[in-house]
């Protein structure tokens, strides 16, 4: 049985009346993902079909939407589950959230939004801190970290530049390579450690804030969930918006400063804007996006930009 009709199957146990569209989204989610109507409800539905690391990404992502009630953060307010249910034999879980009315801020982004971007963020940050930095796990009430495969916040900071310079230098950016190498080798000790871990979305970004109207109604797709250095985020999410061209950097560190103060910001932004940049970039390689040589170009630019930022000021 298709996994649309066993979901429409199991939803009726839950939802009085119809159950109205069940439409797939094909792009953009860890999870098979329909939307659909009951009783003048906009509603979604996320779905596990595979993969032990999508299992824990769906939990995590449930997590944070059940904690949503608790907060006024604009998250999507989890309606059920999570439920079990099982595709072709195998276990599976889904569950069931508010759908956030608009579109991605990428496709319709409004100056108006700016002050609200910064101080969602440090809303976000605000609902969880943690011994120490780490994949988290969900636990009643919350998340419980547990230590990076690779040791320690910095060594995971430090594998992951790493392994990130050679992805770009395997896909034709050899100069922005070879600058990120050289950068990491002369900054290696230089990643931040005077941090208090909060609650991280980990892809802060223009695909994962819904607007409407000049306003956030939601932000989404919190399957990779962390506990990390809130800094280290915010400095992640300008970056992110200034890869599809959204130059929104100081109004967002001025509005996130608006709701949370962050300590010694200044000192650790440069590492972190060429940290995260080449994180960003690297990570269109693992999707699949194919960027163009034109784009190529550019972001090779914004990184060895960055690049070019500490020497000014570290």
């Amino acid at each position: 049985m298709e996994v649309r009709t066993k979901l429409r199957n199991e939803l009726r146990k839950h939802f009085e009346g119809d159950i109205s569209g069940l439409e797939p989204v094909e792009s953009g989610f860890t999870h098979e993902t329909f939307f659909f109507s009951n009783a003048d409800n906009e509603l979604v539905v996320q779905a596990l079909t595979g993969g032990k690391d999508k299992e824990y990404a769906i939990k995590r992502k449930a997590k944070v939407y059940e904690m949503a009630e608790k907060y006024s953060v604009d998250i999507p307010k989890l309606i059920l589950g999570p439920e079990n249910i099982s595709f072709n034999g195998d276990e599976s879980l889904y569950f069931v959230v508010r759908r956030a009315p608009g579109s991605e801020m990428k496709e319709s982004f409004q100056e108006s939004v700016l002050d609200e971007i910064g101080v969602e963020l440090a809303k976000i940050h605000g609902m969880e801190s943690f011994e120490h930095p780490g994949w988290v796990k969900p636990v009643d009430g919350g998340f419980e970290p547990f230590v990076f495969d690779d040791g320690s916040y910095e060594d995971w900071i430090i594998s992951n530049l790493e392994d990130d310079i050679e992805v770009l230098r395997k896909n034709g950016m050899k100069d922005a390579a070879d600058r990120a190498e050289l950068f990491v080798r002369e900054n290696k000790d230089n990643v931040p450690t005077d941090f208090e871990p909060v609650l991280c979305h980990n892809d802060y970004s223009p695909d994962n804030i819904i607007t409407k109207n000049g306003e956030i109604t939601g932000v989404i797709d919190f399957d990779y969930v962390f506990s990390s250095d809130p800094r280290r985020e915010l400095v992640k999410a300008a970056n992110s918006f200034q890869i599809e061209d959204i130059d929104i950097r100081e109004k967002l560190y001025k509005n996130y400063m608006t709701e949370s103060s962050l300590e010694n910001f200044q000192e650790v932004e440069p590492f972190y804007r060429v940290e995260t940049m080449v994180r960003i970039v690297a990570s269109l390689f693992h999707l699949d996006v194919d960027p163009t040589q034109e784009e190529k170009e550019k972001y090779s630019k914004m990184i060895n930009k960055a690049i070019e930022k500490p020497k000014k000021r570290m």
